[in-house]
């Protein structure tokens, strides 16, 4: 049955569509609404999900009956306050008024967004296809700039991109939570757009905004969210963006925006995916926004990872924070730095572009070389230098010298090498041991240093891609953070269903996420526990029983099941998030034959 309702709010109005699912004799109705909408600083908003049912929120409860969470519409890995724009709110409640209430309240005028009409010959194909899209975190990817030539190409494209990180370490652990999905749409011209200038015929218009491999822009968000919707109901949970590029460059924010780029498609993609899948914030310096589950302003009152906590905090300065974005063939670049000389080592990180040979580049501490190894390519890379003595007390200064500098602008406009460009720089010293344990695995409260030189905390040294964007795995604390973001909108229980096998008798039947003994191959620490309750007294006698029958009419009535999770991976669950249940309801004798 499908009920259809109009309100009206404000000025605008909204409909909503509620299905009603029968579970065995049971009749549940989902009631759980939402909206999405982006508003910028004066109240303006862009209506992208009107009021309506969405999925599952666990969050809420009778004390918590809303949730309300936000992002940046663009999150740039560079900070700047230019990309902090408009923000998307993402709104779930149990009542639709309620979420009605809320828009409201924060829009003072409402436009809804506009439906596009995409190009012809889309092609959907699922990649990763672990349960239901109603009880599953979807993520969406589209390629863009790719010609009808290049459709194997894009899919081969997805295909690696997906294996670097459900099939292997980042997001392995929670990949049964997933659907993967890929969506091709021919583009005229392959590529992308630079300059500021999209490509012609693009479907999504991705661009650069320069020369410099940095950011990627989506001018045509109408035809994002468009394909997005071709995988069907409750299947588009996490859009992303593919730009047929060689090269660096992506964006957070609605759209998750990457490249195909064999060496860094999957460093934005994990990166930025982290910030949209779960409510973290940076961990390396020189950013903005410092917030979530791995960001501590006050040690006292905000260590949200305490259950995890080896130690104390860790002593660190930071000398040097810069975003030069350098062309180097203009000459040597030079940065000065003061050092108070009680410190034992440092770390220079830098990334550049442009330079494949170690030869093609000096890095010079107080007029002496230090080595220093390129990863031989061409791709925007990220280098750590180490010293192990620290530095006098006073004024020193670090030099980046290229010796053979290159004229490569035109080259760079033909598609075949970027600039030789100096990106970012940071240098800090540290304490020697105890006072400052390098450890990746130990988990303390190390500082952070915000574009404002503010100090803020978090969790391991460089043990976390949020901090170290090289990196394919999350701490502890971020993992913990998946995977309560995650079954937030997800039950542990995908369905109770029931079925006559012969006069008065039935079989009822639960299915779970696979995970614990269900997931292929299976992981140290993870299990299920399964109880049951028959008219509201537990049995034990169908204790870990997935499958069982019963006999009528005795078995009439509510049968309750409760499936609770295990992981090594979490140890806190102040949300009850690990534990499901759901009930399924026999009446009146239906297997009379």
């Amino acid at each position: 049955m499908t009920i259809t309702k109009y309100i009206f709010s404000s000025n605008i109005a909204f409909s909503y569509f509620a299905d009603n699912e029968e579970v065995g004799s049971q009749f549940q109705i989902d009631a759980t609404f939402g909206s999405k909408f982006l508003v910028d600083n004066e109240g303006n908003c862009e209506i992208i999900q009107l009021p309506g049912p969405t999925q599952i929120d666990r969050r809420l409860r009778d004390d918590y009956p809303l949730h309300v969470s936000k992002r940046w519409e663009i999150h740039d890995q560079t900070p700047s306050s230019s990309n902090l724009g408009r923000q998307l709110y993402e709104i779930t409640g149990w009542s639709l008024l309620d979420v009605e209430d809320t828009v409201a309240s924060i829009c003072k005028s409402y436009k809804e967004s506009l439906k596009s009409t995409l190009p012809a010959g889309a092609v959907v194909k699922e990649v990763i296809t672990s349960g239901p899209s109603s009880n599953r975190i979807d993520v969406v990817f589209m390629g863009d700039g790719y010609t009808k030539r290049e459709e194997k190409r894009f899919f081969k494209d997805i295909d690696r991109l997906v294996k670097e990180m459900w099939r292997d370490t980042t997001f392995a652990s929670t990949r049964p939570l997933f659907n993967v999905w890929a969506v091709y749409i021919p583009s005229q011209e392959s590529g992308i757009g630079v300059g500021g200038t999209p490509l012609s015929g693009s479907p999504f218009g991705l661009y650069r905004d320069g020369t410099e491999l940095r950011g990627i822009y989506c001018s045509k968000p109408g035809n994002a969210r468009e394909a997005c919707k071709l995988t069907g109901q409750n299947a588009c949970d996490f859009p992303s963006l593919i730009a047929n590029d060689n090269f660096y460059g992506g964006l957070g924010g609605e759209f998750t925006i990457s490249t195909r780029s064999k060496t860094s498609g999957t460093v934005v993609l994990r990166h930025e995916m982290g910030h949209n899948f779960v409510e973290v914030g940076e961990e390396y310096d020189g950013g903005y926004v410092y917030s979530g589950c791995n960001s501590a302003k006050d040690l006292k009152k905000d260590l949200k990872w305490s259950h995890w906590l080896s130690d104390g905090v860790e002593l660190n300065a930071q000398l040097i924070q810069a975003y030069p974005w350098y062309d180097m063939a203009k000459g040597p670049y030079t940065l000065n730095f003061t050092s108070a000389g009680n410190y034992s080592r440092w770390l220079l990180r830098f990334s550049i572009s442009g330079v494949d040979k170690t030869s093609d580049m000096d890095i010079i501490f107080d007029g002496k070389k230090v080595k220093w190894t390129s990863l031989k390519t061409l791709d925007r890379s990220f280098y750590d230098v180490v010293g192990d003595t620290g530095f006098a007390s006073g004024q020193h200064s670090v030099q980046y010298r290229v010796n053979d500098k290159k004229d490569v602008d035109g080259e760079f406009k033909k598609k075949k090498r970027p600039i030789m460009q100096l990106c970012s720089v940071s240098l800090h010293e540290f304490k020697g041991e105890p006072e400052f344990h390098m450890n990746n695995s130990w988990i303390s409260a190390y500082p952070t240093y915000s574009i404002e030189d503010k100090k803020v905390y978090r969790p391991t040294n460089e043990g976390c891609l949020m901090r170290d964007m090289s990196l394919n795995h999350f701490c502890k604390v971020c993992q913990e953070g998946l995977w309560m973001d995650f079954l937030a909108r997800i039950s542990l229980i995908d369905s109770i269903t029931s079925i006559c096998t012969g006069n008065h008798t039935m079989q009822i039947k639960l299915s779970a996420v696979p995970l614990a003994q269900y997931r292929i191959p299976t992981i140290p620490g993870e299990s299920y526990s399964l109880t049951w309750k028959h008219k509201g007294v537990p049995d034990s006698a169908y204790n870990d029983l997935y499958t069982f029958g019963v006999t009528l009419p005795e078995g009439e009535g509510s049968w309750e099941a409760q499936l609770v999770f295990t992981t090594l991976e979490v140890r806190k669950d102040p949300g009850n998030l690990l534990t499901s249940r759901r009930t399924i309801r026999i009446d009146d004798d239906p297997c009379i034959f």
